[in-house]
């Protein structure tokens, strides 16, 4: 039953024991053999099924059901699993990495003072260290950011799986959360975009803060390949946009002589920006800079 995928996990060891205790299963019952040959093979899964081995506890009809479960979440064209994590009050889903390493002079020009990255989990093949085998399966890493992080994400798996979903697809985001993970919750265009799986919360030394969703896992904030987007903004955009009304999102990549991070969303002379907790607006007058987002798109509608 050993897996061959190229996303191999970092410890052999754990992938031994996974092996280990599936071959002792079907030497107890040959019936373990179908049920676990049926899901394993599961492309989402990549042949990583510890987290249902944990999960059912040797019960098969318990491992069938929680097998159905994830592999119908994980496949599901909206991400549902991913929105229902970031909707949990106690998982610090998408997983908080390491603050990303900026230069002295980087931080003096663009006046940053630090960056997070969370990266997301659903691209599998786009980061191997970040794909769902990973997030649902590794033992976290003991006082690290991501092993913390990824403790709490796990947990939360097990309540979503284990629990009876919803009959509804919709999600209503949960008034408790974050403000950028409810955008997050709400529309799930804004994962889908973020092909990079990496989402970076900039704190300026002003103490402001803005959210980016980036295209590229390979590179940084800073790549000139990286087409970055603003949290705020790029909902703005996916929320109002028709087939040819004229909007259009313009995404960031850094040049040698930017000091600012500017996406913006623009319709023919109409620029909008999300900068330093608050909204500006170019060639559309009368908007109070204090309307919320989904007020703001009901207006912009009608432009």
């Amino acid at each position: 039953m050993a897996n061959n995928n190229e996303y191999a996990p970092q410890n052999f060891n754990q992938q031994f024991e996974e092996e280990k205790r599936k071959y002792e299963l079907c030497e107890n019952n040959p019936d373990w053999s179908k049920a676990i040959s049926k899901w394993e093979d599961k492309p989402c899964l990549e042949g990583r099924i510890k987290f249902l081995l944990d999960y059912c506890e040797g019960d098969m009809e318990k491992f069938e059901k929680f097998a159905e479960r994830a592999v119908t979440l994980l496949t599901d064209e909206n991400n549902r699993f991913e929105r229902l994590l970031l909707n949990q009050n106690d998982s610090s889903y998408p997983c908080q990495l390491e603050n990303m390493k900026v230069s002295k002079e980087k931080k003096d020009s663009f006046k940053i003072e630090c960056i997070e990255q969370f990266s997301f989990s659903n691209k599998g093949k786009g980061d191997r260290d970040f794909g769902w085998h990973r997030l649902l399966n590794d033992e976290p890493e003991a006082n690290t950011q991501r092993g913390n992080s990824l403790t709490s994400c796990q947990k939360a798996a097990k309540d979503i799986i284990c629990s009876d979903l919803p009959g509804e697809k919709e999600i209503k985001s949960n008034v408790d959360i974050e403000e950028w993970k409810k955008f997050l919750v709400k529309c799930p265009k804004l994962i889908q975009y973020c092909t990079g799986t990496i989402l970076y919360k900039v704190k300026y030394k002003d103490n402001t803060v803005s959210y980016y969703l980036s295209t590229d896992t390979r590179d940084h904030l800073f790549s000139k390949r990286n087409k970055i987007s603003e949290l705020y903004t790029r909902y703005l955009y996916e929320t109002i946009r028709k087939d040819d009304d004229g909007w259009e999102y313009v995404t960031w990549s850094y040049k040698e002589d930017s000091n600012k991070i500017d996406p913006y969303l623009k319709k023919g002379k109409i620029e909008i920006r999300r900068q330093e907790n608050k909204w500006s607006f170019k060639e559309l007058p009368d908007i109070n800079l204090c309307i919320s987002i989904d007020e703001l798109a009901d207006k912009l509608k009608n432009q």
